[in-house]
């Protein structure tokens, strides 16, 4: 994160990604800075598409749990990384941070946490709302392809345009890619890169069924994480398609 600094009404954030990882390091930038200007760059024309179909169109916020050793070990794959963000900003953090902005939260008996209203629009509303009071610019249409280092800043290159624009700070917030060749922008700025692996995925069922677009959920008994421990029971969502 940036460094405050006395000329930070001079400091120009970008953060590339519109997604909810995006929006969350936008605002949380322009609070903890807030004389710097952040813009943020969406390469689509709309922004939160994951989070309005996540939860079934409910959209799961966090979950209830506040152990993070317990939450840490649901996770496969980088639980050293997340026990530490964990302990920095916790589920409880989560909750907290939305109700102050006047989005009420529930908590299903599995843990998983959804607004009351039970629809993923409310939390887009209120992400939309926090950056436009505290004026964060929104581009849509810019995808980031090129990225590099000028100087103590950054130059960044939208939809193979020139010139590139200059900013002093630069969050990435652009999720997962199911291709490697996907990160090929950020290995030339040497950052190692994993080679992407599945985490959730969808079941397509060989016929339609009746269940509605944004079906029930079903309890499953037990499920292990690939390290064999502590099996977890997990809800599995349905609707016309599959699972």
């Amino acid at each position: 994160m940036l460094k405050a600094t006395q000329n930070q009404k001079d400091k120009q954030i970008a953060v590339i990604g519109g997604g909810a990882a995006g929006f969350f390091a936008a605002i949380s930038a322009k609070i903890h800075h807030p004389k710097a200007s952040v813009s943020l760059f969406e390469k689509t024309s709309k922004v939160l598409a994951k989070v309005k179909v996540s939860g079934g169109g409910r959209c799961n916020v966090t979950n209830g749990n506040h152990d993070v050793n317990s939450l840490v070990d649901a996770y496969p794959r980088g639980g050293k990384q997340l026990k530490n963000i964990f302990y920095n900003f916790s589920t409880q953090d989560t909750f907290n941070w939305f109700e102050s902005r006047g989005v009420a939260l529930i908590t299903e008996a599995d843990s998983r946490v959804f607004p009351i209203s039970n629809s993923s629009q409310t939390i887009i509303d209120c992400l939309l709302s926090e950056t436009e009071k505290l004026g964060i610019s929104i581009h849509y249409n810019k995808g980031v392809n090129k990225l590099y280092k000028k100087g103590e800043g950054w130059e960044i290159s939208l939809n193979n345009t020139q010139p590139t624009i200059s900013f002093d700070s630069v969050i990435i917030a652009t999720g997962g890619n199911p291709k490697e060749k996907g990160f090929e922008w950020l290995k030339n700025l040497d950052h190692e890169i994993q080679s992407p692996v599945p985490s959730l995925f969808y079941i397509q069922y060989s016929q339609r069924t009746n269940y509605p677009t944004d079906g029930p959920s079903r309890r499953v008994s037990s499920i292990k994480n690939q390290r064999g421990r502590n099996p977890h029971k997990r809800t599995l969502a349905h609707n016309t398609l599959g699972i």
